[in-house]
């Protein structure tokens, strides 16, 4: 493919550096990212401080401070995000600087500045004895109140969340991504700071580096990075559900809604596999019904003409799959009875050996993409860290996704059929209007 990219690793001040030195880009990027447990109490909490961080600092206290300030070195972007993979949350704090090649007559080191800017914002941030301002915490509230109540009017988003609720209530997989309203009415100042301070003292931290980055040169720079005393605490939150009980029952739930037009259709399957059949069941799943020409696609929508849409999604970590459809609800035995046929057809395996070409093709072509930006790069390399799989950082890009292509071409319709035996409907639920 490529030359083989791979991060040489770094230790500062005991938190490890991955730096991949490189002039491909335009920029230089760095990421912190922090590990710890993933608790849907804390879900509206952690989008709370997010806003907080990404806001204002005790140096920048203004918006238009902090604007001047990323404006002054070529309009250098700081973000926040925070994310969960079944049990581990994945907090991040990027930066995405000009590299200093690109400009010309001008001294200013943009590099050292950059980073102290994001040192700013991470570790410096706008608290008072404790707390964060109440002014600012009380807007961000606001805003994720109204974001949230905004999605009642997303029909679809409705739907799912109705079906998760009868499916999954009581797992982690149904804890909403921007939290509940009745979480947000209990949020003060001091509970942003106490897990903002918590985020820091309670987690496993790395830093991912890409760009023409000198660590020679800017060592120390990274040095006043990293605190003092800053610790680093091994996070052991399962990143995988454990297997579960496939049931025969099928559990069917149906409710009416006056306000959509086509009915809403989601359903929850299960499955059970071991780690080494990870490769398959995403085949499975993309010629099932991720693929614009799927077998839920072709059969359903194309050749019986019983659905507007239909397409499955793939949650690996939580061992299950969603099909979503809209259809006619006068359709829905037809619907469910198609979708029931065409699993027994894979369990014996009748299945398009055109569709698993076409899946395989598809994966070799994302495979080819992820050498087009620094962010893919990096994105590759720290989803492997973040699930502790680190045999691309033996290998590097080059070999590891050699090594990966190879195990997905290796699939054949007996792997698929043998997955597909492993896979139960579990949950149906349909959002309907009578008239």
């Amino acid at each position: 493919m490529n030359t083989n990219i791979n991060f040489t690793k770094y230790d500062i001040k005991g938190i490890p550096v991955y730096i991949y030195k490189t002039n491909r880009f335009s920029t230089i990027k760095m990421d912190m990212i922090f590990l710890n447990d993933y608790k849907r109490d804390e879900i509206s909490l952690y989008n709370v401080l997010l806003s907080c961080l990404s806001n204002t600092t005790k140096k920048y206290n203004t918006k238009k401070k902090k604007t001047i300030a990323l404006d002054e070195l070529y309009s250098a972007r700081i973000s926040f995000e925070s994310i969960g993979i079944y049990e581990r949350r994945i907090t991040t704090a990027s930066l995405e600087m000009i590299d200093p090649s690109y400009i010309t007559n001008d001294n200013k080191d943009y590099v050292k500045e950059s980073i102290k800017v994001l040192h700013e914002f991470l570790f410096n941030p706008n608290v008072k004895n404790n707390a964060f301002i109440k002014k600012e915490v009380d807007e961000k509230r606001y805003e994720l109140y109204q974001y949230i109540k905004s999605l009642d009017d997303d029909k679809n988003y409705l739907a799912m969340k109705k079906w998760v609720d009868v499916f999954a209530k009581d797992e982690i997989f149904s804890a909403p991504l921007s939290g509940k309203l009745e979480d947000i009415d209990k949020i003060n100042e001091k509970d942003v700071y106490k897990i903002y301070k918590d985020l820091l003292e309670k987690s496993e931290k790395v830093i991912f580096i890409i760009g023409d980055f000198d660590i020679n040169k800017y060592q120390n720079t990274l040095l006043d990075f990293i605190p003092n005393g800053l610790t680093n605490i091994e996070c052991n939150a399962k990143i995988y559900k454990d297997k579960v009980e496939l049931k025969d029952e099928i559990k069917e739930f149906k409710e009416e809604d006056i306000d959509i037009k086509q009915a809403k259709l989601n359903i929850g399957l299960r499955f059970n596999i071991d780690e080494k059949d990870s490769y398959k069941i995403v085949i499975f799943n993309m010629i099932f019904g991720e693929l614009f020409n799927s077998s839920l696609m072709n059969t359903i929508r194309n050749e019986e003409s019983l659905a507007y849409f239909i397409y499955s999604m793939l949650y690996y970590e939580h061992r299950i799959i969603q099909i979503s459809s809209e259809i006619n609800k006068d359709k829905y035995d037809e619907v469910i009875k198609s979708i029931k046929n065409i699993l027994n057809d894979y369990n014996k395996g009748l299945i398009d050996d055109n569709l698993i070409n076409l899946a395989k093709k598809k994966i070799h072509d994302g495979a080819k993409a992820i050498y087009d930006t620094p962010q893919s790069i990096m994105n590759t390399f720290e989803s492997n860290y973040i699930r502790k799989r680190m045999k691309i950082f033996e290998l590097g890009l080059d070999d590891y996704l050699e090594m990966r292509l190879k195990n997905y071409d290796e699939i054949t319709k007996e792997d698929i059929m043998n997955i597909s035996n492993n896979i139960m409907i579990d949950t149906i639920f349909l959002l309907y209007n009578k008239e």
